[in-house]
């Protein structure tokens, strides 16, 4: 040929850079593709999987702590919570006071008060209720058992069970004859605990099936005895005793203090 000629292997070689676009493949590369270079270093790097594993750990630790704190929230806004501060922290007494405590009692009672039969029916109920409490503490201590697993044996409920269902049931002819109570409370007992637990079911929206809940149960029913009273006696003060009922009517339609002072003033 003309000029120097290249050699065979040279021409070759020329040709291969040609197609390969003068990229030379890594050997025993077999793809042009490679692995995703953060696989390769997991695989590789055990310092780097490790790195990934603190990581995924961290991020998995964070969202657990945001449910929590969630729950925590959620639990900040029941009955157990909400009754610390009654009255929002509002004077004990006071017209804002009445008004915030009458949403927290309309919330727990399962019928609403429409008329001053309602308003005096309810008061009573529930103070009937806080002496069953007390009843079924003194009953439980007696027969060495949680108030919870009594409350069991006389409302046998668990978690699971309907609140409507707890606050219909009735056990009539219920015995502690061949039961683990035999011996430690009486017919009359159980009979008078029986009667107490559906009174109380039916007048608050409380499940109960462990002592916590009876806990909660007790909340409610003090929460209602406390504004109850409080509304009869600002009544008495303002001189609406007769109507009491009139008197929550109106906090329940959300008139203010300055309303309250100009069309039921305080009596000197």
């Amino acid at each position: 040929g003309r000029g120097s000629s290249l050699s065979g292997d040279e021409a070759v070689r020329g040709r291969s850079a040609i197609r390969g676009g003068g990229k030379k493949r890594e050997p025993g590369s077999g793809s042009s593709y490679s692995r995703s270079p953060s696989l390769d270093r997991l695989g590789k790097d055990p310092d780097g999987e490790s790195a990934f594993k603190a990581k995924l750990a961290e991020q998995q630790a964070r969202r657990r702590s945001e449910l929590d704190e969630k729950r925590k929230n959620r639990r900040e806004t029941s009955l157990e919570s909400r009754t610390k501060k009654p009255g929002g922290g509002h004077p004990v007494g006071s017209v804002p006071w009445l008004s915030h405590n009458l949403f927290e009692v309309e919330l727990v009672l399962r019928n609403p008060i429409d008329c001053e039969e309602d308003l005096h029916y309810t008061l009573g109920a529930a103070e009937a209720g806080l002496l069953f409490m007390e009843k079924i503490e003194e009953k439980a201590k007696q027969c060495g058992v949680t108030k919870g697993a009594l409350s069991r044996f006389v409302l046998p409920f668990d978690t699971d069970t309907d609140v409507k269902e707890q606050g219909n049931f009735k056990k009539s002819g219920w015995s502690v004859e061949n039961t683990e109570f035999a011996g430690k409370i009486t017919d009359r007992d159980l009979n008078y605990l029986v009667k107490g637990a559906n009174s109380m079911r039916r007048l608050v929206r409380v499940k109960v099936a462990d002592s916590n809940d009876l806990e909660t149960a007790a909340s409610a029913l003090q929460l209602t005895v406390d504004f109850l009273k409080r509304i009869v006696t600002e009544a008495k003060v303002r001189g609406v005793e007769d109507n009491v009922f009139n008197y929550y009517k109106e906090l329940r339609d959300g008139k203010d203090k300055d309303w309250f002072d100009v069309n039921y003033p305080i009596k000197e």
